[in-house]
């Protein structure tokens, strides 16, 4: 049985998508799954949907400057 994705996206849009990526994974057969998922962090909302069939994320930010300097700020303020 497939888990139902969370109530945290509230955007039609974006459920749509979700239920779409949650119907491709549940058909495939386990082994034929994929091994690990890289997801860019604008991408962070197809997470629930990986965390469900137990594939591994993996994330990264391809934000540029602005985001580097974000979270450098945020670790030297230790937030």
């Amino acid at each position: 049985m497939v888990k139902a994705i969370s109530n945290n996206w509230d955007c039609p849009i974006l459920r749509q998508m979700l239920q779409g990526l949650q119907n491709l994974l549940s058909t495939r057969e386990p082994e034929r799954r994929p091994v690990c998922a890289v997801i860019d962090v604008i991408m962070g909302w197809t997470a629930d949907v990986f965390k469900i069939f137990e594939v591994p994320i993996v994330g990264l930010f391809t934000s540029g400057a602005c985001s580097a300097a974000v979270e450098c700020a945020m670790w030297q303020a230790r937030i």
